[in-house]
């Protein structure tokens, strides 16, 4: 039986943002994908997110290098603020990290202005 994401995130308890992180920086799943390109999850692919949620729990890492998104490794993006969930510079991620969507980049105040016209505050800090 296959299953779509969200069943697979309702099952674990893990989200589905999570899961597509998984995926991606990790090749921890290889759902199939549907013409409409949604994931099919595998009888197999269900057991996995509650096995690394699991070992993350317990303080396993994932292996290997989180990726960016041209597919190389994550390099330092401040370290002045120290930034990213676990506050190593990157936009390394985690089960815990309830956002799911991570992101660095250097924009001018331009862009920043331009985010605030359009109704994106970039600007304004919203501590948790």
């Amino acid at each position: 039986m296959l299953r779509k994401i969200g069943a697979v995130s309702k099952i674990s308890g893990v989200s589905a943002p999570t899961l597509r992180i998984w995926e991606s920086r990790h090749a921890t799943f290889e759902p199939r994908k549907t013409t409409g390109n949604h994931r099919l999850y595998s009888e197999d692919d269900m057991q996995k997110p509650s096995l690394l949620k699991r070992l993350l729990a317990q303080g396993q890492d994932m292996s290997g290098p989180a990726l960016n998104a041209l597919g190389s490794a994550l390099v330092p993006c401040s370290s002045a603020p120290l930034i990213g969930y676990y506050r190593q510079g990157c936009c390394k991620t985690g089960a815990n990290d309830t956002a799911g969507q991570v992101i660095c980049a250097e924009v001018t105040q331009e862009f920043l202005d331009c985010s605030v016209a359009v109704g994106n505050d970039l600007l304004t800090q919203r501590p948790a």
